[in-house]
């Protein structure tokens, strides 16, 4: 979703009072569908514009069930080939997240994107 989907379509996966952390940035935390919204109109606009052939893989979710919020936890694997300077880009990190059940879907409550590490490849060759 991240990857092809736009704005709406990522926005949608949070209930209305989510909370998004992105420690990996250092700016901090995004207190509902508003501020997410924001967030990621910002990421489209200034990240997404300036990459492609982007893919990210995560494994396969760990999911915890007790009470009424469930956690799932997963790590992610990205790259993306940045267009100025031309390198690619590879990073590796967790997703963890607070799950809630609305209107018989589940949503993030709450989602912290932790980056490991960025690494970038200045040399590669690429099909024509």
């Amino acid at each position: 979703m991240v990857d092809r989907g736009g704005v709406d379509e990522i926005v949608a996966l949070f209930a209305e009072d989510a909370v998004l952390l992105t420690p990996y940035l250092g700016n901090g935390r995004c207190e509902d569908r508003a501020a997410i919204r924001a967030w990621h109109e910002i990421y489209d606009s200034e990240i997404r514009i300036g990459r492609r052939h982007r893919r990210h893989s995560i494994t396969v979710p760990f999911i915890t069930v007790d009470g009424e919020t469930p956690t799932s936890d997963c790590y992610l694997d990205s790259s993306t080939i940045l267009t100025e300077p031309k390198v690619i880009n590879i990073s590796c990190g967790r997703y963890d997240d607070k799950l809630v059940m609305v209107g018989g879907t589940w949503l993030f409550l709450e989602r912290i994107i932790n980056i490991h590490y960025i690494h970038r490849i200045a040399e590669f060759d690429e099909p024509p």
